[in-house]
């Protein structure tokens, strides 16, 4: 016998209408099997080797949040540094006056740096005192008791809650 192609079979052999197409495959003394297909776009092809599909696991990402006593961090507050005057000629004798009042006990230190980073001088560091103002001076000499050039400078003043970065253009 040759295996042949219904629309549809039953237990018992009955042929019945079904929209979707199967294939019903009988003994045959042939050694490979045959078979027609059904209206179906694609031909269906018996195959002599079951087809194996891999599954791949898929990941899974879980989150996980962890609850410490460690206390947040606290904003140091921005308190301006007052410059005597943004535009310094230290030819002229007078000397740039920076003033500060610090809102808390502790070590304060006022740094001249050039418009590359570098530091340029060391003005202040001490002790101040929270509330009382302080001041501290930049006579426009670098390390080596040199007149620095013309051009733009930053004064750092930093510590006892104090943050502050100043402009200062220097003109000769």
């Amino acid at each position: 016998m040759s295996p042949t192609a219904s629309p549809s079979a039953t237990p018992t052999g009955t042929p019945t209408a079904t929209p979707s197409p199967s294939l019903t495959m009988t003994e045959s003394p042939t050694p490979l099997p045959t078979s027609t297909p059904t209206s179906s776009p694609t031909p269906l092809v018996p195959s002599a080797t079951p087809t194996v599909t891999p599954t791949v696991p898929t990941p899974t990402i879980t989150q996980t949040f962890s609850v410490t006593d460690t206390p947040l961090p606290t904003a140091t507050p921005d308190v301006p540094a007052v410059l005597s005057t943004n535009i310094f000629n230290p030819l002229r004798g007078a000397p740039l006056v920076i003033s500060c009042k610090a809102p808390q006990d502790g070590r304060v230190t006022v740094k001249v740096f050039d418009l590359s980073g570098e530091l340029v001088r060391p003005v202040f560091d001490d002790t101040v005192t929270h509330g009382l103002w302080f001041q501290a001076t930049w006579d426009g000499r670098n390390y080596d008791g040199s007149t620095v050039a013309s051009g733009v400078y930053f004064v750092s003043v930093r510590g006892a809650g104090i943050r502050s970065i100043r402009k200062v253009i220097v003109l000769k």
